[in-house]
């Protein structure tokens, strides 16, 4: 029993030395100027961490983690990790994130107003490791990632360093994204191509 005991207590101190649940310990990273954001205005229906030694995290109001009903997948976690002291995370206004949602970074990740992030999407502005075998424990090249604004991202989707996505702009569920995309299109595959434009019909077919 102690054992089981030890091996927890050593899980819990783990997490909470190098992640913070949002609502234990974030006050202290809002008055540092680590968490910018208003923790009365974001909506949490799955909980947070949020690597706390790296760098910066901007959060807009109405941002929205987790779905209310999502079954099993409440039982998960939304991670974000910007794991630099110059890294930063900036996420705009009414975003909303589904279930079990990661965003690592060492650069630089920006998501515009009014997304919306499907379960299980991965967003990563590095490489993950070097491609060179005798570079392998480095990070590899790392880039920014832009999102623009009312992006839609469907479930289990990869976004790669370098991406941008234009504003409007959908990418189907299961897409591994690299590229410049511009507004208006949408996005499918591994790797992701343009499948077809959005027309200001199909914007607007919803309003009819």
């Amino acid at each position: 029993v102690m054992s089981i005991l030890r091996r927890i207590i050593n899980k819990i101190s783990w997490e909470y030395r190098r992640y913070i649940h949002f609502g234990i310990g974030n006050y202290n990273l809002i008055k540092s100027g680590k968490l910018v954001c208003d923790i009365k205005k974001i909506n949490f229906y799955q909980r947070v961490y949020i690597y706390k030694d790296g760098g910066r995290y901007v959060l807009g109001d109405g941002v929205q983690f987790g779905y209310d009903i999502g079954g099993r997948n409440k039982r998960g976690y939304v991670e974000l990790q910007a794991r630099t002291k110059k890294s930063s995370i900036c996420i705009g206004q009414r975003v909303a994130f589904n279930n079990n949602c990661t965003i690592l970074v060492c650069g630089n990740v920006s998501i515009g107003d009014c997304c919306r992030i499907g379960s299980e999407v991965e967003i990563i502005d590095f490489d993950g490791h070097g491609v060179p075998p005798n570079k392998r424990g480095n990070v590899g090249k790392i880039a920014p990632v832009h999102i623009g604004d009312n992006v839609w991202i469907g479930n289990r989707a990869t976004i790669l360093a370098g991406t941008i996505i234009g504003d409007n702009s959908i990418v189907a569920a299961g897409a591994v994204v690299k590229g410049i995309f511009p507004n208006n299109v949408i996005i499918g595959g591994v790797p992701a191509k343009i499948i077809k434009k959005i027309e200001e019909d199909d914007k607007n077919a919803e309003t009819k």
